[in-house]
């Protein structure tokens, strides 16, 4: 509410003193939705924190001290029947292992020929206690942990999946398989009970196929557990056990018309699956797909997305900050590295952005290294020595660069924007700004202002101002209609940007 000296003033046309006006806290994310209508119009490089603002975006800290010989196309972090972390990698012709931060070859004199638009996908087999690696063009390979891989199956019948799962610790499952040349791209095919290398159809084994109805599009995912859930393109099957002879049962789809939109377009997160599909971004909650960017970023995406570039898609979740994380290729990158993240806060429902440059982004689940193996001196190390980089077993989002090292997002802060929405601080009158006070607790944070006499004009922001010693931005504007824009600086300490308070006060009694 106005002060009564700035009611007077503009009641007899004259510039009223500046007041404090009402705190601008910084709203949901949510760009498919009219302007006007917007709490926040644009962000860049945060963490989504509803409902009280953003966090900022670490950039990517590569950790890995000897890299991988070209473009990774799968990692993951597995964990043997002793609890003990690993972290695995494959690229178009290797397999690796991390050593002491060195991605080690693993190939065991295998020479891979995955294609550049397939990954690799790994899982651990807790029967036999390996690590198990496939892709479609080359089939499944196994190592016992700190080994070599080599050929897995010893059946007679040897799929090459693009996917696979452990099914109730007793079964792996593959799906989308080549079976001596002939592709069958809805194909379910489990292997012998208790064995993970005999996948020959028996019916004292429990072994067998089913199909998936033929209608539906290429298999895309599969997830394991008490059951297994299947993304195709267009459908989603929960495939239950019902024990000889049919031992498990696809049924119908439970989902139909809607599955994955890429091979690595979803994570696991506890029960639920987070997924994007043709339609947009959706959570799995083993029922039903409940839509969470319907609104919100499903058009932002598929406008910003290169379609040629779905397959590079990759996803991963951040325990930390409790958000689940999209990579892809915007249209106007220059490559086919992806450049853009969009970031799901689940809790609360809130979504981020954030500008980084990486091959793939993947859950990571960091080994346990000890200072003693590593043969650098400590002064050299790009990291800490109670860095998360040499503890075992701590789940985080990690990610491969364009020189094929991994690492976190654990780097420094990366530079911040966030717009607020369209403000008409006095209904019917002008309004001058003269100033405004970021409400950040850090960093180096800079505030612009754009102004409007109508709202279909085009807003342009004015040179960000710095922070004076009182901790004011001093800016200048007269407008009708006026938003403002938060920037914080690279590298910049802080933890939570919550809004402005802007210092205004009416042009004229109009």
């Amino acid at each position: 509410m106005r002060s009564r000296l700035a009611q007077a003033a503009a009641a007899i046309g004259r510039a009223a003193p500046a007041e404090a006006l009402p705190p601008i806290q910084f709203g949901e994310w949510k760009p498919d939705a009219a302007e006007l209508l917007a709490e926040t119009t644009n962000v860049q490089n945060v963490i989504p924190f509803g409902p009280n603002g953003f966090k900022p975006m670490p950039d990517f800290d590569a950790e890995s001290t000897t890299p991988m010989s070209a473009r990774c196309q799968g990692i993951a972090g597995i964990v043997d029947n002793a609890d003990t972390a690993y972290r695995y990698a494959g690229d178009a012709t290797k397999l690796y292992e991390l050593l002491a931060l060195a991605w080690t070859d693993r190939s065991g004199g295998t020479t891979f020929t995955i294609p550049a638009d397939e990954f690799w996908s790994f899982l651990k087999d807790p029967v036999s206690n390996k690590v198990l690696a496939c892709n479609r063009a080359d089939g499944v390979f196994s190592a016992s942990f700190g080994s070599d891989f080599a050929t897995h199956f010893t059946s007679s019948l040897k799929p090459k999946p693009r996917c696979m799962a452990q099914v109730r610790s007793e079964f792996l499952m593959t799906l989308n398989v080549d079976e001596g040349g002939t592709m069958y791209p809805d194909r379910l095919r489990w292997g012998a009970i208790g064995s993970s290398t005999d996948m020959d159809a028996s019916a004292a084994n429990q072994s067998d196929s089913a199909d998936l109805g033929g209608e539906w599009g290429e298999g895309m995912a599969l997830y394991g557990g008490d059951e297994a859930t299947a993304f195709l393109e267009r459908a989603i099957y929960r495939i239950n056990y019902v024990g000889p002879p049919g031992v498990w049962d696809p049924g119908d789809a439970v989902e139909e018309n809607r599955g994955l939109l890429a091979p690595k377009a979803s994570q696991r997160v506890g029960r639920n699956i987070y997924y994007l599909a043709n339609d947009g971004f959706f959570l799995w909650n083993g029922l039903q797909s409940i839509p969470i960017g319907d609104g919100k970023v499903n058009v932002e995406f598929f406008d910003d997305a290169d379609v040629t570039y779905y397959h590079r898609i990759t996803c991963t979740y951040d325990p930390k900050h409790q958000v689940v994380m999209w990579q892809y290729v915007d249209t106007t990158a220059s490559t086919s590295t992806p450049t853009r993240i969009l970031l799901y806060h689940w809790p609360s429902g809130w979504w981020g952005k954030a500008h980084i440059s990486l091959d793939v982004i993947f859950p990571d689940l960091t080994s346990h290294i000890s200072p003693d193996v590593i043969t650098t001196s400590p002064d050299s190390w790009e990291f800490s020595p109670d860095s998360q980089v040499l503890a075992g077993g701590r789940i985080q989002a990690g990610g491969v660069d364009t020189e094929f090292n991994s690492g976190t997002f654990t780097g420094s802060n990366l530079a911040t924007i966030i717009e607020t929405g369209v403000k008409q601080f006095y209904p019917g009158q002008h309004c001058i700004l003269s100033g405004a006070y970021p409400l950040v607790d850090g960093g180096t944070p800079t505030v612009a202002v754009a102004g409007a006499r109508r709202l279909n004009d085009t807003f342009t922001f004015e040179t960000a101002a710095t922070q004076a010693t009182s901790g004011k931005c001093p800016i200048r504007n007269k407008s009708r209609f006026q938003k403002l824009r938060l920037n914080v600086a690279a590298g910049g300490t802080w933890e939570l940007a919550t809004g402005v308070q802007p210092i205004g006060a009416p042009a004229d009694g109009r």
